[in-house]
């Protein structure tokens, strides 16, 4: 009898497993816009009252955005996220690995991270939200290339005008062993003093364009249904070919009414480590774009300026739009499927960027 009952138990799994797999959907990869584009797009004007990026209640305090460079995402969790308006999962080596990072725009924690160092693929957003930069240096590049972070720190105006913080060089920086009893090796144990930074900043008079998003209250009701994400990272073709994946990059979404996205990887739901709450995020969107490639280190193409297809999640819900950026200073715009722009939910938003050797798919 046992052995008849583990039989059938065996197939309804399998069969489970095989109806939940029929329902996945893939979402192919696209670098072209699905909708026109124009040649320029205006800044949104800034609501009195509101945060621009996150469309909840503002602070008060001065705006500097910064944009933080946080480790791989099996080295969550991190710290200080939860008062993050954004979020991003971006390429970090040539061989497919990632990197997170979190942009701090209304409120400013004391501390943050463990940061890293920084890549070509992660300073072409503080340019897209005009913000400041973070991170843990960046590799020993002084040669004009593409990947050469620091080349275009310089030339770029960061360093110039106050608005990166190198914490292996400055004292915007702390190391700790352990948050919320969670122990932090050497290479996870580095935390920026965002608070202090952005008072820094006030103090220097440092000057950001304000780019606001568009919001809503209204739940977006059109699309498929997308109650879960998963993004499987491969890296390159040759791995995707052999499917050989970058497990300690692969991420999926699931969706809550009334709460949002969750985000879990390799090292379990996203949380900040002060509090270990899950986050949730109101709105996940996956940027295609390709990548360049110089000495071992990905690149964004064009430094992230131009066109692409834009995957965007709400409600439960996902439709195709677009992502825009029309120069190397410009702001990202966000096109809904009918090419208008995008009206994001209000709350924290989550950005996947990829290129075509990773897959994602959608499940109901």
């Amino acid at each position: 009898m046992k052995k008849i009952i583990a039989t059938v138990l065996t197939a309804a799994l399998f069969l489970a497993c095989f109806s939940f797999a029929q329902a996945d959907t893939l979402i192919p990869a696209s670098f072209s816009a699905p909708v026109p584009v124009k040649d320029s797009y205006e800044n949104n004007p800034a609501v009195e009252g509101e945060d621009p990026l996150t469309g909840l209640p503002a602070s008060g305090e001065p705006y500097t955005p910064v944009l933080l460079v946080l480790g791989p995402p099996d080295a969550e969790p991190f710290w200080g996220i939860a008062q993050a308006d954004i979020l991003f999962q971006v390429p970090n080596m040539g061989a497919g690995s990632t990197k997170e990072m979190a942009l701090f725009a209304n409120e400013y924690p004391q501390s943050a991270g463990g940061s890293r160092s920084a890549r070509m693929t992660m300073l072409p957003f503080a340019n897209a939200f005009d913000s400041a930069f973070a991170s843990g240096a960046y590799p020993p590049f002084s040669d004009g290339s593409k990947v050469d972070v620091q080349g275009h720190l310089s030339g770029w105006g960061y360093k110039m005008n106050h608005k990166y913080y190198n914490l292996l060089g400055n004292s915007f920086k702390e190391r700790i062993k352990s948050v919320n009893g969670i122990a932090k090796h050497d290479a996870a144990s580095l935390g920026f003093l965002v608070a202090q930074a952005h008072q820094d900043m006030i103090d220097n008079n440092v000057q950001f364009d304000v780019r606001p998003f568009l919001f809503t209250d209204e739940a977006l009701d059109r699309g498929d249904p997308a109650a879960k994400i998963i993004m499987t990272y491969f890296g390159n073709a040759e791995r995707l070919q052999n499917r050989t994946e970058r497990t300690e990059s692969n991420c999926s979404f699931t969706y809550t009414e009334g709460a949002g996205y969750m985000k879990t990887g390799s090292a379990g739901p996203m949380m900040d480590a002060l509090d270990l709450n899950p986050l949730y995020f109101a709105n996940v969107i996956v940027l295609w774009t390709e990548y360049d490639y110089e000495n071992g280190y990905y690149g964004l193409k064009n430094y992230f300026v131009g066109n692409g297809q834009a995957e965007i999640f709400q409600n439960g819900k996902h439709i195709s739009g677009a992502w825009v950026r029309t120069d190397l200073k410009g702001r990202l715009v966000l096109l809904d499927e009918n090419g208008e722009e995008l009206k994001l939910q209000r709350g924290k938003t989550f950005f996947l960027v990829s290129n075509q050797n990773n897959e994602l798919r959608i499940a109901e």
